[in-house]
């Protein structure tokens, strides 16, 4: 394998792992917001329902990025298998 496309390889595999961690991160995020929804929602019964439709929405936001996160992981093994038949 050339050097170009080692290189190229150790690049996707860096942006990989960069979007992963910041997938994490944002995980973490919504979910402490999450957190904090709920003990509001436990303080202040009156917007208890638009608590609850925020916490959808952020549940639904969770979901979208675990599925980016597999989709990014597969472009990484995708990419290894490209790797391996060059």
């Amino acid at each position: 394998m050339n050097l170009t496309l080692i290189n190229t390889q150790r690049n996707i595999q860096s942006d990989v792992q960069k979007a992963c961690k910041n997938i994490s991160d944002a995980i973490n995020r919504i979910n402490s917001a999450i957190n904090i929804m709920e003990y509001t929602s436990n303080q202040n019964t009156h917007n208890a329902d638009q608590i609850a439709n925020a916490k959808t929405v952020l549940q639904g936001q969770i979901q979208q990025l675990k599925d980016a996160e597999s989709q990014l992981l597969k472009v990484e093994e995708l990419e290894i298998e490209v790797n391996k038949i060059i």
